[in-house]
């Protein structure tokens, strides 16, 4: 943000415990402001949380992966991923910002990406500040009128009891209600302390 050219950075460690058994630790990095690459990570696959590693891989979540010692069947060196292969990537198509919905990224922070994009910082502080502060109010208003807040695109889900046995996997202590969704594959990605469980409608 200091250099008026904001990008998409990941930061700390996410965990996917899959229902194989294996457990993949990713720990993302950017750019410092001395040294670093933006968009780094470090991924180990390991034999269980704690277990003996798998594989290593380094290399960039935007670009190419390769895996790195200690990695079995000889693949160090080779690589894993190139996200940034031809075909890799599909193409954000997007409605005009007048017929988004009021909610929908572009036009909620239009005002805030306009004043970035023309330097007026100002402006952009601004009408960050009033997006939320709107949103606080929202909250506020619904406990004073002890309203629940209405999920728009997720339902909840009481109880899910494969997300209990991965998260216990992990460690983590499962709070009730849960809410991280599962992939198809039976995965799961955590925080460092999962929240209550919200799957796409």
């Amino acid at each position: 943000m200091w250099t008026g050219k904001p990008y998409v950075e990941l930061t700390e460690t996410s965990y996917i415990q899959g229902s194989h058994g294996l457990t993949s630790t990713i720990k993302y990095a950017g750019a410092g402001w001395v040294s670093g690459t933006a968009h780094s990570h470090t991924t180990t696959v390991t034999a269980g949380p704690g277990g003996h590693t798998l594989y290593t891989l380094t290399g960039t979540w935007t670009g190419e992966t390769k895996f790195h010692k200690p990695s079995k069947d000889g693949k160090e060196g080779q690589v894993f991923l190139d996200a940034s292969a031809d075909g890799m990537r599909e193409k954000v198509t997007v409605r005009p910002v007048a017929e988004q919905n009021e909610f929908e990224s572009r036009r909620a922070w239009k005002q805030v990406a306009d004043g970035i994009l023309s330097g007026d910082y100002d402006a952009a502080s601004q009408a960050k500040s009033a997006l939320e502060n709107a949103e606080r109010q929202r909250r506020k208003d619904e406990l004073a009128s002890g309203a629940t807040f209405e999920l728009r695109l997720f339902d909840k889900v009481p109880n899910d009891p494969e997300y209990k046995r991965l998260a216990h996997a992990l460690k983590f202590k499962v709070r009730s209600p849960l809410s991280l969704s599962l992939s198809l594959s039976l995965s799961l990605s955590l925080p460092r302390s999962p929240l209550p469980l919200c799957v796409p409608r």
